[in-house]
């Protein structure tokens, strides 16, 4: 470990935006009601039912849930809505060889 002072931070330039592997969580906003599964190319896809969302993640779905700020949104696409059993698996795009978190 290095400490550095605020001068030098304040010269170490800030990079890209890290975002979350697609279906390792579930996004929500503070402002908003929907729960968004992340697919693939950073695309939000809003879950029109709890049961659906428990059909993908299990029935601690709950915990998989990172909230996001609204300054963020920009960041991702917004997909088509997720509302019948085939359409989407999160296990068909998650690849846990890497950790995007």
């Amino acid at each position: 470990m290095k400490f550095v002072t605020s001068s030098v931070m304040a010269d170490i330039a800030l990079g890209e935006t890290v975002l979350y592997q697609p279906g390792s969580v579930l996004v929500k906003f503070p402002t908003s009601p929907e729960i968004y599964a992340i697919g693939s190319k950073s695309e939000l896809r809003a879950y029109e039912s709890e049961s659906l969302v428990e059909k993908d993640y299990g029935s601690k779905w709950k915990s998989k849930i990172v909230s996001v700020s609204e300054q963020q949104f920009s960041i991702f696409k917004i997909g088509s809505k997720i509302d019948s059993d085939s359409d989407f698996n999160p296990s068909s795009i998650f690849d846990e060889r890497y950790d995007w978190i």
